[in-house]
């Protein structure tokens, strides 16, 4: 490192920690973790500010930075202002299964000249995001997604936090770069102690004595600050508590009286439902009934008429019986008499013969049909007499049985008289 890039490390303080990064990459094995953090919060990692242009660097006679920017702006100009965010502010900070506070070495999880213990002091809650032994797990894409859909990550990545873990962050930002910046400093007073060999011991002792007595100043002011930090960071967290507890209360009283409400809503939608269930199976028992009674009413109506129809059958049937009984009989006495007039009238017979045979073979086949008629109706007669016989033996043998117990009963009675006596 050259003499003119000391100078300007020490004339910018931007310029000078980003220096310092490159000198100590040279000398020690040291890499930064925070390089991807730096690039995409510039506003919490620079010390001073954002960089401005340096519009006092040709002025003769004023040195650099000696005056603000403002200063140096013609008077018909436009302030510089810096624009304020639009919409609803994000807050992240690292990459999904990377964590927040990083340690300043390779192969090390602590650090030896933190003497105030700017990286221990720092909150150490679990967070399922910030795990890098599930980072494999975290950045698979449906995994991811549904985290991006929930709220928890950004569309690049990174973890939503809010915003007490943000300043939490910041803190360590602010601490890790003071760090850096304190390191660097020693290392380059250091090369200018040890390129400037010609400074006397008594000079070199007084500036040991001022840089021990400017540490001394900044150690103090630090832990006045992270003092004052934790002071206000405690009654803030007091208070949130309180608020906290009170909205917790007033979400349970109103979660409640919803609960209360929706139950006695739900109680009168189940009632409604009951009775509307009870009042359409009573319409619909109601209609069974009177669809069950108007076929009771249809079926007797139907028996009746087949009923009718049926006795009207059998009477024309005995009319028929009958009528041809009668019709038998007097073919029976047309015969006779047919027979008695042959005898008598021998002439007539010959003319008459081919009528009488046609008359007889038409009373042939009506005889055949009565006849039929006759041993159906003859069959029915025997098998009805058959039943009723069967009937009568059956009751006579009944009575005949209890004639035959009432004979004995009433000689077992008679013995009986006669043992006792």
């Amino acid at each position: 490192m050259s003499d003119n890039e000391l100078t300007t490390m020490k004339q910018r303080p931007i310029e000078r920690l980003h220096l310092s990064k490159v000198y100590l990459q040279r000398q020690l094995p040291l890499r930064d973790p925070h390089e991807d953090v730096y690039e995409s919060l510039p506003s919490l990692t620079d010390v001073d500010g954002p960089k401005q242009p340096d519009y006092t660097k040709n002025v003769p006679g004023v040195p650099p930075e000696a005056l603000p920017v403002v200063m140096t702006l013609p008077l018909d100009s436009r302030m510089p202002v810096l624009k304020g965010p639009k919409g609803k502010n994000t807050l992240y900070t690292t990459y999904v299964g990377e964590t927040y506070y990083k340690r300043p070495g390779e192969q090390v999880d602590f650090d030896l000249t933190d003497l105030e213990g700017n990286f221990y002091n720092l909150r150490n809650d679990y967070n399922l995001l910030t795990d890098v032994h599930l980072k494999p797990f975290l950045r698979q894409h449906h995994i991811r997604d549904n985290l991006t859909d929930r709220g928890l990550l950004t569309d690049d990545g990174r973890v939503i936090v809010n915003v007490k873990d943000y300043n939490e962050f910041r803190r360590y930002l602010r601490h890790y770069n003071t760090a850096i910046s304190k390191k660097a400093d020693d290392l380059a007073r250091a090369y200018d102690r040890e390129m400037n060999p010609v400074v006397s011991p008594a000079q070199r002792m007084a500036m040991e004595q001022a840089d021990n007595y400017r540490k001394r100043n900044e150690q103090a002011k630090t832990v006045r600050e992270r003092i004052a930090q934790q002071r206000a960071d405690r009654v803030l967290m007091y208070v949130k508590k309180a608020k906290e507890q009170d909205r917790r209360l007033k979400r349970i009283q109103e979660r409640d009286m919803d609960e209360a409400l929706e139950k006695e809503a739900m109680n009168r939608l189940i009632e409604e439902k009951r009775r509307q269930v009870i009042r359409r199976n009573e319409l619909e028992e109601r209609k069974r009934q009177m669809q069950t009674i108007k076929y009771w009413i249809e079926s007797e109506q139907m028996r009746e008429h087949k009923r009718k129809e049926r006795e009207k059958a059998e009477a024309e049937a005995k009319a028929i019986k009958l009528r041809e009984s009668w019709e038998s009989h007097l073919t029976h006495q047309q015969d006779l008499l047919e027979r008695e007039a042959q005898r008598r009238r021998e002439l007539e017979e010959e003319r008459r013969r081919h009528v009488h045979y046609r008359d007889i073979a038409f009373h042939r086949r009506r005889q055949q049909q009565q006849g039929s008629f006759q041993k159906i109706a003859e069959a029915r007669r025997r098998h009805r007499k058959r039943i009723d016989e069967q009937y009568l033996r059956n009751y006579n043998n009944r009575i005949q049985e209890m004639r035959t117990n009432a004979a004995r009963k009433s000689e077992y009675t008679l013995y009986r008289q006669q043992f006792r006596v």
